[in-house]
C-alpha cells in the first residue's frame, strides 16, 4: 500500500491565504461534521502550511476554537516566536466563557492555543492567580480549573511561578490547595517536583494524605524514607499502604508485608494488592483472608461512604479481587483467576469496626470508621442512650488529630477521617434537641449534645470511653499518649528550601 503524503500546497503570500484561510475553517467544520476524517485531516494538514500569524489571526475567535480548527490554530500559535500579542484575546476567550451547555468542551478546546502560547508570563500569572484564587468546589467550573492546571504544567514557567506563589503564601497559612494545585507537579518530570512537595508535607495542617500519594509517585531516593518516617506516626498509614504499591524494591516490599499485621482491615487489604502485583499468584491467599476479614468486620459501609479512596473505592469485598488499584503505577500481571474468585469467610474472631475499643486507637482511620459506623447503627436503631459515649468518641478524635497535627478535611473529602456534621443534625431531629445556630462549630456541636443526653435518656457508657466523659479528661488522656506527629528536622527543610530556590532560579521564574 503507497504511504499516505500530506497535500502540497504551493507558496501563497499573506494577501491570498487571508482570502484562503476562513474558507479552510469552513471547509474543515463540514468535513468534521460529516464525519469524513480524511478530508478532515487533509484540511488541517493544509492550515498548517500557511502563514501561522494570519491562521492565528482569522481563526482566534471562540466559534473557530471551540471547533476542529483549534488543533490547527494551537499548532500555528507554536511557530510564532512572540506569541505575546495574542495573549490577551487568548485569556478574554478563556475567562469570559460562562460555564453551561458545552463549556467543558470549549474549555478543552481552547486549552490547546494557551498552552502553545504559555511562553509568555502573563498567561501562566494570569491563569496561576485564577487558580489560587478560585473557589474549587465550584464544579460548573472544575473542567476550566483542570485544564488550567494542565496548561501550567506544560509552560515552561508554570511550576516555578506556581512554587514561588505559594513559597510567599506559606507564611500567611493559606488555604490548603496542595490537592489541586500540585498533582501535576508530582507527575511531571521536573526537578521543582521533590523539594516543593517535601516543603508542603513540613507545611503544618497539610494535607499530607495527598502529598505523601504524590510523593509516592516520584522516582527518587528520598521517597521511601519519608513513606517510613509517616508510616512510624501510624497517622498516615491507609495512605502509605497506597503509595507503597508505586514504589520499587526490596525494602518496600518489606514494608508492606509488615503491614500485613495491621489492625486495620483496609491497610491490609492495600499491603496484599500490592503485593499481589509483585509477587503473581503467591501473594493471592494474603489478599483473600485480608478481604474476608474486612468484609466480617463489616468495612465495606466505612470503605464507601466514609473511607474514601479517590479511584480505588471499593463498593463490595469482590472488586478487592477484581483488578489491580489504579494507584500501582509499575504495573505487573494481575492474575486472571483472581476475577473469578469469591470471597471466603474469615477463618477466626475479626472485630467489628464500630467496635468502642477502636475509638481509642491511636490510628485516626481505625478511629474515624469506627465513630461513623457506631454514629450510623445507633440512628438506624433509634438507640439515644448512646449519645455520650460518641460525644466522648468524638472529643477524643478531635483532640488526637490536633496533637498529631494531621488534617481533619481534605481538599477532596477523600480521607476517613472527615468530621460530618449532618451526624449531629440527624441526632437533633431524632432527640428533639434545640436548635443550635453555631452548630457547624465542632467543639458547640458536640457539646451542645452532651449538655442535653441526659434529658433524652439514661445514657450507656462503655467500659473502652467511661473515663472521657468531659473536655478536661479528654485532654488530659490525650496528654498522657505518646507524641505522633510527623516531624523535620530544621536542616531538612533549610535543604529543601534551598534546593527549590536553586531550582527556580535556574529555570529563570
Amino acid at each position: 500500500m503507497a504511504e499516505r503524503r500530506p497535500p502540497i500546497l504551493p507558496p501563497v503570500n499573506d494577501d491570498e491565504a487571508r482570502a484562503l484561510v476562513p474558507q479552510m475553517f469552513t471547509a474543515l467544520t463540514r468535513a468534521d461534521k460529516a464525519r469524513d476524517g480524511r478530508r478532515s485531516a487533509d484540511l488541517s494538514t493544509v492550515l498548517e502550511q500557511l502563514p501561522a500569524q494570519v491562521v492565528v489571526e482569522l481563526g482566534l475567535e471562540p466559534g473557530r476554537l471551540a471547533g476542529p480548527a483549534s488543533r490547527s490554530i494551537a499548532m500555528a500559535l507554536a511557530r510564532i516566536a512572540d506569541p505575546s500579542p495574542y495573549t490577551d484575546r487568548l485569556l478574554s476567550i478563556w475567562f469570559e466563557r460562562e460555564a453551561g451547555k458545552g463549556a467543558d468542551d470549549f474549555w478543552s478546546r481552547v486549552a490547546p492555543s494557551l498552552a502553545a502560547a504559555s511562553r509568555d508570563p502573563r498567561i501562566v500569572a494570569r491563569l496561576g492567580i485564577s487558580l489560587v484564587e478560585a473557589d474549587l468546589d465550584a464544579r460548573d467550573l472544575g473542567r476550566r480549573h483542570a485544564m488550567a492546571m494542565g496548561v501550567l504544567a506544560e509552560a515552561p514557567g508554570g511550576l516555578p511561578w506556581l512554587i514561588r506563589k505559594r513559597r510567599a503564601d506559606r507564611g500567611a497559612k493559606p488555604k490548603i490547595l496542595t490537592g489541586v494545585l500540585l498533582d501535576d507537579i508530582a507527575r511531571t518530570p521536573r526537578p521543582e517536583a521533590m523539594p516543593t512537595l517535601l516543603l508542603e508535607l513540613s507545611r503544618p495542617g497539610a494535607d499530607r494524605d495527598e502529598l505523601l500519594l504524590q510523593l509516592s509517585r516520584i522516582d527518587d531516593p528520598r521517597t521511601l524514607p519519608i513513606l517510613e518516617r509517616a508510616l512510624a506516626t501510624d497517622q498516615y498509614t491507609r495512605t502509605v499502604a497506597t503509595g507503597l504499591m508505586n514504589v520499587a524494591g526490596d525494602r518496600a516490599e518489606a514494608l508492606l508485608d509488615r503491614l500485613d499485621a495491621s489492625a486495620d482491615p483496609l491497610v491490609r487489604i492495600r499491603a496484599a494488592q500490592a503485593l499481589v502485583v509483585r509477587r503473581g499468584r503467591n501473594a493471592i491467599p494474603r489478599l483473600l483472608a485480608a478481604v474476608a476479614d474486612a468484609a466480617a468486620a463489616g468495612a465495606w459501609r466505612s470503605e464507601y461512604g466514609v473511607g474514601g479512596w479517590s479511584n480505588a473505592q471499593l463498593r463490595r469485598p469482590e472488586d478487592a479481587l477484581a483488578s489491580p488499584p489504579s494507584e500501582v503505577w509499575r504495573v505487573a500481571r494481575w492474575p486472571d483467576e483472581l476475577v473469578a474468585m469469591t470471597v471466603p469467610p474469615a477463618t477466626g474472631p475479626v472485630e467489628a469496626m464500630d467496635a468502642w475499643a477502636r475509638m481509642r486507637s491511636l490510628n485516626p482511620d481505625v478511629r474515624r470508621d469506627a465513630i461513623e459506623s457506631a454514629h450510623d447503627a445507633a440512628l438506624a436503631a433509634r438507640d439515644p442512650s448512646v449519645i455520650l459515649a460518641l460525644v466522648a468518641a468524638e472529643r477524643f478524635h478531635a483532640a488526637m488529630l490536633e496533637r498529631a497535627d494531621v488534617a481533619q478535611y481534605t481538599v477532596r473529602g477523600s480521607c476517613s477521617r472527615v468530621n460530618l456534621t449532618n451526624y449531629w443534625s440527624s441526632w437533633r431531629k431524632l432527640a428533639r434537641l434545640p436548635f443550635d445556630p453555631m452548630y457547624k462549630y465542632t467543639h458547640v456541636t458536640w457539646n451542645h449534645l452532651a449538655a442535653h443526653a441526659a434529658e433524652i435518656a439514661a445514657q450507656r457508657l462503655p467500659p473502652d470511653l467511661a473515663d472521657l466523659t468531659t473536655v478536661e479528661a479528654v485532654a488530659a488522656a490525650v496528654a498522657a499518649l505518646p507524641d505522633q506527629q510527623l516531624r523535620f528536622e530544621p536542616a531538612e527543610l533549610a535543604q529543601w528550601d534551598a534546593e527549590e530556590q536553586a531550582i527556580i532560579a535556574s529555570a529563570g521564574a
